[in-house]
Order: C-alpha cells, then structure tokens, then sequence
C-alpha cells in the first residue's frame, strides 16, 4: 500500500502540474479537457528486464497537442540506479515521474502520437554494508537522476470516451532503458479534471 500510495500521490500532483500547463478549455476533445489510463508492461535494456506498473493523466492544449503527467513503478530487485558500493542491496525500486508533450494525429477511431519529455527518476533501496565485525548493517539509501524521454504510441477509441492504448519510451539517463506498455485510457471534460482531483485526494485522507 505504502508504494501505492506514493504513485497516487504523485499522479495527484503531475495532474495539477498539466492542468495548469494549458488551456484546458481551448479545442481539444469534447471542447477542451484531458485523460486518464492506467498502464503496465515491461521495461528492459541496461537495466536487465523488469514489469512497469504506471498511471497517468493529460490535459489538452489543442485538438492535436496534450501535456502528460506520468508516475511509474518499475521493481529494481538488488539493482541500483548507481553503483550502490554496498555489500548486497535488496528492496530496490525505480520511480519514475515524468511530465511529455504529446503531439497527435487522429485518424477516426485511431490516434497515433509522438512524445518528448523529461522525468526525475529516483531510486530508493536498501543497501547491506559490511561492519568491522563481520555483520552486515542495513541502511536506507536513495539516487535521483534526471532523464530526457522520447518515443511513441497509438490509442483505440472503442466508445467516444475510452479505450486502449499502448506505448514505447526511450529514456536517456545515468542507465538507459527503453519500455513498452499497455492499457486503458478514459477521457475527461475540463469539469470533471478538476472535480476528479480533489475526490481522489480526499479518498487517500480516510
């Protein structure tokens, strides 16, 4: 739940971040508004090969042109973001938060898209020092990077709301590694962006 809690948070708070970055009332879908979807899949390349669990939301800024925030989760096992330098590490996870321009092409039902943008990637874990007895000492440690993001991807509409989609991400940091994900998205009014948010953040109080 703890971890959980920390990807709703921080989506709470990329949600704030691209709705006050455009006119979410200019010319987009449905006369202006956004998007949400939920997302998994899996991310590989320098890092090894490890699932990604990841939610999202966008608002638009033209009919063609939507703002996104993301916060992923990608489970690290006993890798680090770093050279660790510790003795063993266990508890690794990679966070991912990161905020793209997306740029569409709608095609009837189809809606192609390129996207660049940029993340803060932080890695906490637990790090097994050596102690002068010969006893391993566990300490909470954590690395923060900054990464430039690019690729692509492809929504289905199914209904005039919702539907699926899928993506590839390229992420240039301190290791690079690309990603492939899948899910659903559902659009949202300018009204309901901004009712959905502090809903949700009054959820997470009880």
């Amino acid at each position: 739940m703890k971890h959980q809690n920390v990807l709703v948070l921080s989506l709470l708070a990329l949600m704030a971040l691209t709705l006050a970055a455009g006119p979410v009332r200019g010319q987009g879908l449905f006369g202006g508004g956004g998007e949400i979807s939920a997302m998994s899949g899996a991310a590989f390349g320098s890092i090894g090969g490890h699932p990604i669990v990841a939610g999202s939301a966008g608002a638009d800024v033209t009919r063609y042109v939507m703002v996104m925030g993301e916060a992923a989760l990608i489970p690290f096992s006993n890798q680090t973001l770093l050279p660790a330098g510790a003795f063993s590490v266990r508890g690794s996870n990679l966070y991912d938060f990161n905020i793209a321009v997306q740029v569409r092409i709608p095609v009837k039902h189809w809606e192609p898209y390129g996207t660049l943008g940029t993340a803060v990637l932080m890695n906490p874990y637990t790090a097994g020092f050596l102690a002068p007895d010969g006893t391993v000492v566990y300490v909470g440690e954590r690395h923060s990077k900054f990464g430039l993001q690019g690729g692509g991807g492809c929504r289905y509409y199914f209904g005039e709301r919702w539907g699926v989609r899928v993506e590839y991400r390229y992420t240039s940091s301190a290791r690079n590694f690309n990603r492939i994900v899948g899910g659903v998205f559902y659009r949202l009014d300018s009204d309901s962006l901004f009712t959905f948010l502090p809903a949700i953040g009054r959820r997470l109080r009880r």
